[in-house]
């Protein structure tokens, strides 16, 4: 605590005696260090950056984005960032901002309205230019690297349920269908044009903040930068934390409005995020059972939950997206494959 003291010190610019360091506990599926720092009357928080592999990348993202965000006043306002080993060897990076007043969305169903007002803000996000912005990290990063490893996922898949787990073999075959869907989606995603944008990633609705004063705002930059704008929007309906919540009509408030703004610029915006979002969902499936896999071998795999939903309920609306897409009935893609499983319980 003392050397995270230390550092904050040199970011305010004052002495360790007028700061009040409270450590918070992360949420699930944080791997940053965050700390509440009060000074003066004004509560700032400090984020540590502990990821090896992001220790430059991420924190430079976060700073970046709230220098460029803050005459829109839809993210925290900066204060200081500290560089890797800026005060000496073993130091994190730290950015240190103003706290953000407001109640995150995280797992609530939003109403049309909400998700209308979601789409004013991704939009304004874009209002930052591209020249000179760091490259985003978003759905693309992990599923291209996962697809080209997923034939071989699936294949080991379909081998366990056949020698090991033969109540999961229609879950396999369906995994397969899904698979192939996917390489010509990646497929098509090359030979389309694409109009780069400053865009918003790691869409969780943890992320959103509905401010006192009825505006929303966004926490949580490392990713953003440049890039193209459909996977993030793939993301924020595919992603684990809130696909089950968002309703067809609030999507269609937010897709609306969204599509419409940039549609005339980019033709290929819609098709794109229709490809992305089953990129993102074979993301998720992938890496689901590869988890299953590795149980598998160790043992009887475990429950366990995603985002508070159990597993095995998880992957089935995942599987039920790609078996219904792209403009399939997914409740009815659902009912079809109420049984299936991705393990035996």
């Amino acid at each position: 605590m003392s050397e995270i003291a230390a550092v904050v010190s040199h970011a305010l610019k004052l002495p360790t005696s007028d700061i009040r360091l409270r450590p918070l506990a992360p949420l699930e599926h944080q791997s940053n260090h965050l700390y509440e720092a009060r000074a003066g009357g004004v509560v700032h928080m400090v984020k540590e950056f502990r990821k090896p592999d992001e220790l430059y990348d991420a924190p430079a993202r976060e700073y970046f984005a709230m220098e460029a965000l803050a005459p829109r006043e839809i993210a925290p306002r900066p204060v200081a960032y500290v560089r890797a080993g800026q005060l000496g060897p073993g130091q994190w990076p730290i950015v240190v901002y103003q706290r953000l007043e407001g109640e995150m969305w995280d797992r609530r169903a939003p109403t049309p309205a909400d998700m209308q007002a979601l789409a004013r803000l991704w939009l304004v996000v874009h209002d930052v230019p591209v020249a000179g912005a760091p490259r985003a990290r978003g759905v693309a990063d992990g599923a291209g690297r996962l697809l080209d490893r997923l034939p071989h996922i699936l294949q080991r898949y379909a081998d366990w349920a056949r020698e090991s787990a033969p109540a999961c073999r229609p879950t396999a075959e369906a995994l397969a269908i899904a698979g192939a869907r996917a390489e010509a989606a990646a497929a098509e995603l090359r030979r389309l044009p694409v109009r780069e944008l400053y865009c918003r990633a790691d869409a969780r609705f943890s992320n959103v903040i509905a401010r006192p004063d009825g505006r929303l705002g966004m926490v949580d930059w490392e990713d953003c930068g440049a890039g193209d704008p459909a996977q993030f929007v793939a993301d924020l309906r595919i992603g684990p934390n809130q696909e089950d919540l968002i309703s067809p009509e609030a999507w269609q408030a937010f897709s609306g409005l969204y599509l419409g703004a940039l549609g005339r610029r980019d033709p290929s915006l819609a098709r794109r995020v229709a490809l992305y979002e089953l990129l993102a969902v074979m993301l998720w499936l992938g890496l689901m059972v590869e988890r299953v896999l590795a149980e598998a071998a160790a043992g009887p795999v475990r429950r366990w939950a995603m985002n508070t939903m159990p597993a095995n309920e998880r992957g089935r609306r995942f599987l039920a997206r790609a078996l219904a897409w792209p403009e399939g009935d997914f409740e009815a893609a659902l009912a079809r494959i109420a049984v299936y499983r991705l393990f035996p319980e």
